[in-house]
C-alpha cells in the first residue's frame, strides 16, 4: 500500500467549514481513479484549523498515473479536479508521501 500524506494549516481557522467542503469534493475526484484506496481527513485536535490527510493507494504507480491524469490528461475526472481551487488557497501544505513497510494489528499480538 502507499499513503499519499499531508497537512494543511488553515491561513483562517474559521474557514474550517469551507475547507472540510473542499476536501470532500476533491476526494470525491481522486477516488474514482484505479488504485484508489480512500482518502481520510483528520483534524489536529491541538491545532485549531490544521488538519492531517492521508490518501491510500494500491501502489504508488497507481498514485503517480492519478496525478498525471490531474495535471495532464483530459479525462473527466481531470477536468473536473481543475476547475476547483487548489488547496493552497487555503493555508500553508506540507506534503509527505510513504510506502507502508510494516503493520501490526490486533490479531498478530496473539
Amino acid at each position: 500500500m502507499f499513503r499519499y500524506v499531508w497537512t494543511m494549516e488553515l491561513g483562517d481557522p474559521g474557514k474550517a467549514g469551507d475547507f472540510r467542503e473542499h476536501w470532500r469534493q476533491v476526494s470525491s475526484v481522486l477516488q474514482t481513479y484505479p488504485g484508489a484506496l480512500g482518502s481520510h481527513l483528520h483534524e489536529v485536535t491541538d491545532g485549531p484549523g490544521d488538519f492531517l490527510m492521508i490518501g491510500e493507494w494500491e501502489s504508488k504507480e497507481a498514485r503517480d498515473a492519478m496525478h498525471e491524469d490531474i495535471h495532464h490528461g483530459d479525462s473527466e475526472a481531470a477536468q473536473r479536479w481543475r476547475n476547483l481551487p487548489p488547496d493552497n488557497v487555503f493555508g500553508r501544505i506540507l506534503l509527505v508521501t510513504a510506502v507502508e513497510v510494516e503493520t501490526i494489528m490486533p490479531e498478530d499480538l496473539v
